[in-house]
């Protein structure tokens, strides 16, 4: 079975980096960036299975990614499973991720358990392994 690729896109990068590791723990490939504009320009490369977002990064900048995606993808590719966490549970940016076509919206501090549960959710794998929490 090949390894099903997750794309992180998020300003910290202490964060990247841990979600990163967990990540490849449960066996998926990850490719974290820490601007938006670099994982556009990779997208097309790298044909993720699922992106994983911090829509708060920079003010706007995980906005614009969002708003601009759909430009960087293959004319016929469909747009892979959006997962966005944001800094702060606000009720309008958790209906606005929604109506942009997230399928599913967490809140930071990261939880590992909450990653795990997305991951299995969107993306099954046989590859998965257990976390030591």
């Amino acid at each position: 079975m090949l390894t099903q690729k997750i794309l992180l896109i998020d300003e910290d990068p202490d964060l990247v980096f841990l979600i990163q590791e967990h990540i490849e723990a449960f066996g998926f490939e990850c490719y974290a960036y820490t601007s938006g504009d670099d994982a556009l320009t990779n997208l097309k490369l790298i044909k993720p299975d699922l992106i994983l977002l911090t829509i708060g990064f920079t003010q706007s900048e995980g906005i614009q990614f969002f708003d601009r995606i759909g430009h960087y993808l293959d004319p016929d590719a469909v747009c892979p499973p959006v997962i966005v966490i944001n800094n702060e549970d606000d009720t309008h940016m958790h209906n606005y991720a929604f109506e942009l076509g997230t399928m599913a919206y967490d809140t930071i501090p990261y939880r590992v358990l909450s990653l795990r549960q997305f991951l299995t959710d969107y993306l099954p794998s046989e590859e998965f392994t257990e976390l030591p929490l």
